[in-house]
């Protein structure tokens, strides 16, 4: 008998920023223009387990963002709009009926403050955080963008170094896989949910649908041949069905179902 998958989707807040500090844009009329995107995260069913992808920002993002962040972050401008409720732990606890340590694992798919924001929430249980290797390393040095509060001490954590295509529970239900580009060890997450539906969560391998159709870099890029590879992928796992989600694409969630209510 199959295994129920679904997917639980969350918009914790909105970053409030320039389009120009998203993607880099030629178009001198887009220049200086507000952009405001959704921060989404995700918690997957599958069966009687629960796996969380990405925790959006931290609370504190909320209440003192300038402390959490300091002034160099939110001069960029990268200012978040965001409710203590629509933090990580209160929204799976409110709309679930569950806390971060409920969960089975957690799939980080890039170390940056809107996805790494509840990580800390992990600290002294037995939950895996599951991270490509690259990644880690970059965690570990504490570069731009990568909040050290957003983690506490890393050794509370019980960090699971990947290396390469990480099928979860064997079944290839759930797939983490490698897409490097925007960050040296970013991870997206494949999903197929009843019906053999197939979802490719992208977080920042692509931001937008507007993104992948003009082949565009984003602003932050670690190495812009390996996010045209990642462009490259979308797109044949599109033609092969799979239904791509651009992460900060405010036109894409505009009505998209959230949790409580599965995603689709």
């Amino acid at each position: 008998m199959a295994v129920e998958v679904q997917i639980y989707a969350f918009i914790g807040g909105y970053i409030r920023t320039l389009k120009e500090k998203l993607i880099q844009i030629t178009d001198k009329r887009e220049m200086g223009r507000t952009h405001t995107i959704p921060v989404p995260f995700y918690v997957i069913r599958h069966g009687s387990s629960l796996v969380a992808f990405d925790t959006g920002m931290n609370a504190r993002c909320a209440t003192d963002a300038e402390a959490h962040l300091g002034k160099e972050i939110l001069s960029v401008p990268i200012v978040p709009e965001m409710k203590p409720e629509e933090a990580f732990e209160e929204q799976i606890k409110s709309r679930l009926g569950i806390e971060p340590k409920d969960l089975n694992g957690l799939i980080l798919s890039h170390g940056h403050l809107d996805h790494a924001g509840g990580v800390h929430m992990l600290a002294d249980t037995e939950v895996p955080i599951f991270v490509q290797r690259p990644e880690l390393k970059v965690i570990e040095e504490g570069q731009i963008g990568y909040m050290p509060g957003d983690y506490g001490d890393l050794k509370r954590l019980h960090f699971v170094p990947v290396d390469g295509v990480l099928d979860l529970f064997g079944d290839g239900t759930v797939v983490a896989f490698p897409m490097p580009g925007h960050t040296p060890g970013l991870q997206s997450v494949m999903v197929k949910t009843e019906g053999h539906r197939c979802y490719v969560l992208t977080s920042d391998a692509l931001d937008s649908i507007e993104q992948l159709e003009g082949k565009i870099m984003p602003w932050v890029a670690w190495d812009e041949s390996k996010v045209l590879q990642g462009f490259h992928t979308l797109d044949l796992l599109k033609c092969m069905g799979a239904e791509i989600v651009p992460h900060h694409d405010p036109f894409y969630w505009k009505n998209r179902p959230l949790a409580p209510n599965p995603f689709k």
